[in-house]
């Protein structure tokens, strides 16, 4: 079995880590963006509240009326708004879940990166350290041979 080997299988590992972080990154931002959207539907459910103006002031027949639909318009835009700032809560718990587990990809994937580079350079220096018995090897059969 080769020296290398066991480091293909730890850099196959690392590569697979940096495509989980890679997806995981991904997926953070789709889930950012998909709590943004629910803010911004927020703040313009808001707006359409406050601007639909004061219900129930007239007291004639006809803007009665139109003071009730304004009011039920205002009781609707409302439930819409409470509605959206629940799945709000439920996009930040998304949102922190999805920074959670990217932060624990990316440390993951780190640690292998190191135990992989640690185990390259004690390879490298073990083949540097077999190289150099061999050159000295090879020296000293040439100095002993030019002592003969």
């Amino acid at each position: 079995m080769s020296k290398t080997a066991p480091f293909q299988s730890l850099s196959t590992v690392v590569d697979l880590r940096e495509r989980e972080k890679d997806r995981l990154v991904g997926e953070l931002a789709r889930v950012q963006n998909l709590s943004e959207r629910h803010r911004k539907t927020l703040t313009r459910l808001e707006g359409l509240y406050q601007s639909a103006g004061a219900s129930g002031a007239p007291k004639v027949a006809h803007l009665s009326a139109l003071s009730l639909n304004c009011g039920e318009y205002k009781q609707a835009v409302m439930r819409m708004a409470d509605a959206q700032r629940e799945q709000l809560a439920v996009q930040e718990a998304e949102v922190q879940q999805a920074r959670q587990a990217l932060t624990k990809a990316v440390h993951k994937h780190e640690a292998l990166g190191q135990v992989l580079a640690r185990k390259q350079a004690d390879l490298a220096r073990e083949v540097s350290q077999q190289e150099q018995k061999r050159q000295d090897d090879l020296a000293t059969q040439a100095w002993l041979r030019g002592q003969a």
